[in-house]
């Protein structure tokens, strides 16, 4: 078995990504609290390239699992694993969930 170098796995990074977002949004439209989708980043403005991460938005209504708040990527039964969540920004409605995540 050969070493997988980063110069190797690169062509495939894309059809990776567009594999995973096929998947996220066919688990994401089964869920019923999951009220909107959308991409933001170079993904979301058509600038990506081979590097470019996944910058999804999910917006969830009052019936969401407290799982989705715990763990998103688990919790909407989303492929991969949580890396990160951060706190909500400020200039998001205070009284309204919010949870961003990567993975």
């Amino acid at each position: 078995m050969t070493r997988q170098t980063a110069a190797d796995a690169l062509p495939r990074l894309p059809s990776a990504r567009a594999t995973w977002l096929s998947t996220a949004t066919t688990v994401l439209s089964s869920r019923p609290f999951v009220t909107a989708v959308w991409l933001e980043g170079s993904l979301g403005g058509g600038v990506a390239d081979a590097f470019s991460d996944i910058d999804l938005v999910v917006a969830v209504d009052e019936s969401a699992p407290p799982e989705v708040f715990a763990d998103p990527v688990s919790g909407l039964g989303l492929p991969g694993r949580l890396l990160y969540v951060r706190d909500k920004p400020m200039c998001v409605d205070r009284t309204k969930a919010f949870a961003p995540t990567c993975s």
